[in-house]
């Protein structure tokens, strides 16, 4: 016969910053550790990538900041010692799974190996639930960048017009030799009715983030990857059918920052 839960290990979910989430296995008097940029997804159609850290003791895990805590086993039917045994031999072998019976997560989920590194990803069982991943990883994303971050409030102003000038005598003389006009690299591009707006972020301990909005709410995240502005986020929506185009002029906006 089962074990009641309460002879059953605990397993807590909690942030100890807005950025991260620590995903904590209790075994013996020590809780096993992953982090992760996002909170576990319930969708099997995703997995998120986590990175072992240094075990804890329990009275370490903080009280506040807890996105789901219960109860964890290896199989229907463990107790207490046999989920400990299961769980370092799993470690020894870099994968394995396991049940939650928390509030939030529940059923099975595994933690394995990949080409791209160690990821927690869920069993598809009536637990299993689809979720809007990209959408909900990208709206954290941009929070975490602008604080107070909301789509619907947010208006683009319209590009700046053109000063007539020295921009216009250049327009000229590019008819004149059959040349297309040199466009002006600005912060405002519009492409074809739509005008984009680009934002750059620095930082001292990660790479370099553009967000790029319209005046259609949507929204690019770029990430400065070895001097290239490439795509961070997968996005919906016209903006997505613009992303190399927006990734070259951001490119050029940096370059002409630098200068």
């Amino acid at each position: 016969m089962a074990k009641p839960n309460k002879d059953l290990p605990s397993f807590v979910v909690y942030q100890p910053n807005k950025k991260e989430f620590h995903i904590c296995l209790e075994a013996g008097n020590i809780y096993y550790i992953w982090r992760s940029n996002y909170p576990p997804t319930r969708d099997n159609r995703f997995a998120r990538k986590i990175t072992r850290l240094k075990g804890i003791m329990p009275k370490e895990i903080p009280g506040k900041q807890v996105y789901d805590r219960g109860t964890y086993s290896i199989n229907k039917g463990d107790d207490k010692l046999a989920v400990e045994k299961k769980i370092r031999q799993g470690l020894r072998q870099r994968s394995f799974s396991f049940i939650l019976n928390g509030k939030k997560l529940k059923g099975r989920f595994i933690i394995k190996q990949t080409s791209a590194g160690t990821v927690l990803q869920k069993f598809k069982d009536k637990f299993a639930a689809e979720e809007d991943v990209l959408g909900a990883d990208l709206s954290r994303t941009i929070r975490l960048m602008i604080p107070g971050y909301d789509p619907r409030s947010i208006k683009l102003p319209a590009p700046e017009k053109r000063k007539e000038g020295a921009a216009s005598k250049k327009s000229v003389a590019a008819r004149a030799t059959g040349q297309p006009p040199e466009e002006p690299l600005t912060a405002d591009k519009t492409i074809g009715r739509i005008a984009y707006r680009f934002v750059f972020y620095h930082s001292d301990t990660g790479p370099d983030c553009c967000l790029v909005t319209n005046d259609r709410n949507e929204v690019l995240v770029l990430q400065k990857e070895k001097n290239q502005w490439q795509l961070l986020k997968s996005a919906r929506g016209d903006i997505s059918k613009k992303a190399r185009a927006l990734e070259q002029h951001a490119q050029a906006l940096d370059q002409l920052r630098e200068a």
